[in-house]
């Protein structure tokens, strides 16, 4: 659909302001099953959403495919007649127009996936294998009848390997995978996690009871980083919900952890956000010290400050809020191995069952997959084992920090060796 063509008719119809956000996605896939090529899949899918503004009312109307425009704009203005006034935010006279860098040729995504499965098959035949490899390309375009008119364009690839051991009434499920914007997946790493997994687990320990240094790894510990990341929401400051609310300027985390944001690293790089405002590295956290947080247009209004550029939508029909690009927490000097050394009697946590860590930081989940640790050397895979602590009080205190990272989602985090979390267990 014509977007210059919506802010036409929307003016035409009465509409005081309206703007548009328009996406595009196309994926192409491969997908393994049970040891055996399942599907192949391509998919395409075409969204919109109108925002339209009469005064300070806004409504929101959301198509996916063709649709009449006049329906479309219609609709948008009937939710602005009935909604309560909210202000007009939005920004003005700004371009992105940008050119995407050179596509690569299409991936051969079935040799991605059988190169998955021979790797890890090979080695145990007796293991269930799920493999799948993709190539997405997605576009955005945003405008609006005050100027503002950005548009770019990604291609991410992903590739993931997951297995599966059954040996009498013992379950072991082992997963990683990997996701980059240009090049192919990283298909031998992921291969070696998991038989390095798998190979952990060939024993079973047990866990006691008690109080021990744990290492998380680097699936595992946006357990702890997840609170951060909601401490670090200005809307939250503004609402004076968050744990560092009036903080800013002092010492929240241990001085060895930086955290930034940077909009030009990882999977999920864009040049600018939901909202037209450009997105720009930020130092979230400096030496433990909390430097500044991150909002959009609303909130910064609401803080009397500039805003960040971390406006995004959570979906087509919904308005703006603040989120992270990325969150890239400034890696340590020692490799997993070292860290693993400095475990006396400690325990390995890989994968966790549960909700996660709340607000305040508290957390009480399962280990759904972790390693018993004697004198620096893995002794099995734990059962039965739950961990609890709180992230802040963790990540204020002493810890280590491994290198060199992976990305994890938005996240960019190395494993972190914590001392003082409680360990408890049914397997005693």
């Amino acid at each position: 659909m014509d977007a210059e063509q919506l802010l036409t008719i929307a003016r035409r119809l009465g509409a005081d302001q309206a703007e548009v956000y328009a996406t595009t996605s196309t994926t192409e896939g491969v997908e393994f099953e049970a040891n055996r090529l399942k599907q192949v899949e391509f998919t395409q899918e075409e969204g919109i959403g109108l925002t339209v503004w009469l005064g300070e009312q806004t409504g929101i109307s959301v198509a996916y495919g063709a649709v009449d425009p006049e329906t479309l704009v219609q609709k948008a203005l009937n939710a602005a007649r009935v909604a309560p006034t909210t202000g007009v935010l939005f920004n003005r006279d700004r371009q992105y127009l940008l050119v995407p860098e050179p596509a690569t040729d299409s991936p051969d995504l079935r040799a991605w996936g059988e190169e998955l499965l021979a790797g890890i098959r090979t080695p145990l035949p007796q293991l269930i294998v799920q493999a799948g490899a993709e190539r997405e390309t997605s576009t955005l375009r945003l405008v609006n009848s005050a100027g503002l008119d950005g548009w770019f364009e990604t291609t991410v690839y992903s590739a993931s390997l997951g297995a599966e051991w059954v040996r009498g009434e013992d379950f072991l499920q082992v997963y990683s995978g990997d996701t980059v914007r240009s090049g192919r997946p990283d298909l031998a790493r992921i291969i070696a996690e998991c038989l390095q997994r798998v190979a952990w687990a060939t024993e079973t320990a047990h866990a006691p009871t008690g109080s021990y240094p744990v290492l998380f790894t680097e699936r595992a510990v946006d357990l702890l980083w997840g609170p951060v990341v909601a401490a670090l929401n200005g809307r939250l400051m503004q609402q004076k919900a968050s744990p560092w609310t009036d903080r800013r300027g002092q010492l929240v985390l241990n001085p060895c952890l930086t955290l930034t944001q940077d909009p030009d690293q990882g999977p999920g790089a864009l040049p600018f956000d939901d909202e037209g405002t450009a997105t720009q590295r930020l130092d979230f956290v400096a030496q433990g010290v909390l430097q500044q947080v991150y909002t959009d247009l609303r909130t910064s209004r609401e803080l009397e400050m500039t805003t960040t550029g971390n406006g995004f939508r959570g979906s087509l029909g919904s308005f703006a809020t603040p989120d992270l690009v990325n969150l890239i927490v400034t890696s340590g000097d020692h490799s997993f191995d070292q860290l693993l050394k400095r475990l006396d009697r400690g325990l390995v946590v890989d994968q966790v069952l549960g909700n996660g860590a709340g607000l305040a930081g508290d957390f009480s989940v399962n280990v759904e997959l972790g390693y018993w640790v004697e004198e620096g050397v893995i002794q099995g895979r734990v059962k039965d084992t739950m961990i609890a602590g709180n992230a802040f009080t963790l990540l204020a205190g002493d810890l280590l920090l491994g290198q060199p990272g992976q990305w994890q989602g938005e996240l960019w985090v190395p494993a972190l060796l914590v001392p003082g979390v409680q360990v408890s267990s049914d397997s005693e």
